[in-house]
């Protein structure tokens, strides 16, 4: 097994081989794409929500979660699947018209709100990854 942590920083995603390091939090990341506004990557769950907010952590007892026969709701054990976006950006955009201004801004990701009227095309791209076995109820 094997860890990858990506982040977007300064309109590229990165990545980085092994968990995040806080103590060193620029340390060893590699550039994979530029122009890249956002990355979110959101959980499924086997009743149906999708969560990725601050407010929509999982449930945990004691900080850890239970991971037993009787799981709580929002346990890591009822994700079936990932829900990944990335949104990207063209080259700036030079005269616009009524109708490009209207397509000129980020548009709302997970938990992000669409963002400012600016002079770039943007693209949301959303794959939806479901986890093998889960989704038959293992």
């Amino acid at each position: 097994m094997g860890y990858a942590a990506f982040r977007v920083k300064n309109h590229q995603l990165q990545q980085r081989s092994g968990l995040f390091d806080p103590s060193a939090p620029n340390a060893q990341f590699n550039t994979l794409l530029e122009k890249v506004d956002d990355l979110q990557i959101a959980y499924i769950f086997d009743d149906g929500t999708v969560t990725n907010t601050v407010n929509g952590t999982m449930a945990t007892t004691g900080g850890v979660p239970p991971q037993d026969s009787s799981p709580l709701a929002g346990d890591i054990t009822h994700v079936i699947g990932l829900r990944v976006s990335v949104t990207a950006h063209s080259d700036p955009i030079g005269i616009t018209n009524k109708v490009t201004k209207g397509f000129l801004f980020r548009p709302a990701s997970e938990d992000h709100a669409a963002g400012a009227p600016d002079r770039f095309y943007h693209y949301r791209l959303t794959s939806t990854v479901m986890l093998r076995n889960r989704t038959l109820g293992y």
